[in-house]
């Protein structure tokens, strides 16, 4: 049932977007470009994705002479 629930609000939702998404560049059009909007959340992703690696990443510590 929830399965069925989840196509139908799909396919709803992408009649509405198929009327409305532009694969015109950003400057060319008032619309939002469809491949501008899928780059801001790989950004995210990625930039998420960089911190954890940063974070694991072993610190190199400077040794001091005596």
């Amino acid at each position: 049932m929830l399965l069925l629930l989840l196509i139908g609000v799909a396919l709803l939702a992408a009649r509405v977007a198929a009327g409305s998404a532009t694969l015109a560049p950003p400057f060319l059009s008032s619309q939002p470009c469809i491949a501008v909007m899928a780059m801001i959340p790989a950004a995210a992703g990625l930039t998420g994705l960089a911190y954890v690696r940063a974070r694991r990443a072993p610190h190199a510590v400077a040794r001091t002479k005596k």
